[in-house]
């Protein structure tokens, strides 16, 4: 039983730190003002594209 537990936890932690992680480039480009459909289709399937993507549009 406590390695139920223990593993419940491991998970809600990881999803803690997983889902912020992976919409910080959303976010990025939301502050950049820029088009977020593209960011968002490449943050579900590729991440680092994502960052790289929302990272290197100019700021309107």
């Amino acid at each position: 039983m406590p390695e139920d537990v223990m593993g419940d936890r491991a998970f809600w932690l990881f999803l803690a730190v997983a889902i912020p992680v992976l919409f910080l480039p959303v976010g990025i480009a939301l502050w950049k003002g820029r088009n977020v459909g593209p960011v968002i289709a490449l943050s579900l399937a590729f991440w680092p594209a994502a960052l790289a993507l929302a990272l290197r549009t100019r700021r309107r």
